[in-house]
């Protein structure tokens, strides 16, 4: 007999009962000859294997987890390259040992980080695309006759402050300059 979640060497049952006299011994058992007491001793909780559970939803790596004798903490972290809501990894990963009953964390995608796009109108079309491409981002430029001076930035889309995904493309619209009569 042994329990999931008693320590190692832990008594789980004894017979006699404790204060019980074995039926081969004298009343107080002071003419014992041969005293027996049977214990059944845990042999702790054991261990098994974790279930690979990486690219499964939440609730399906919990699922497998838990029949698996595990417990699941869940931790959220940002990842370019896993769907969000679906498993990065887990800590311990799947394939290695781990003790019965112990906690397994899977960390679970919210999807990439998300990128600010900066202020580029009004900065110069160099330090506009130095800008875009130093946040992880694409530029695409194109010019446009303006009154503002030759190179300046006149419009952006997406605007500045507003989140996109890393690798998105920014297009800035440079003035050319005013045309000529």
């Amino acid at each position: 007999f042994v329990e999931r979640q008693a320590p190692r060497n832990t008594v789980l049952e004894q017979d006699p009962a404790a204060g019980e006299a074995d039926e081969d011994c004298s009343f107080l058992g002071l003419f014992c000859s041969k005293p027996k007491v049977n214990l059944t001793i845990s042999g702790g909780p054991g261990s098994g294997t974790v279930p690979g559970v990486s690219g499964l939803s939440q609730e399906e790596a919990t699922e497998r987890l838990e029949a698996a004798g595990f417990e699941v903490a869940v931790n959220r972290v940002n990842s370019a390259g896993v769907e969000e809501g679906l498993v990065v990894n887990s800590e311990p990963s799947g394939g290695s040992t781990a003790t019965n009953g112990s906690t397994v964390t899977i960390n679970v995608s919210r999807g990439p980080k998300l990128v600010k796009v900066p202020v580029l109108v009004g900065a110069q079309r160099d330090v506009a695309v130095e800008r875009i491409r130093g946040r992880g981002l694409e530029p695409s430029v194109s010019e446009e006759e303006s009154a503002q001076p030759a190179g300046k930035v006149i419009s952006q889309s997406p605007d500045a402050g507003e989140q996109v995904d890393p690798g998105s493309t920014v297009s800035i619209v440079v003035s050319s300059g005013e045309a000529e009569s």
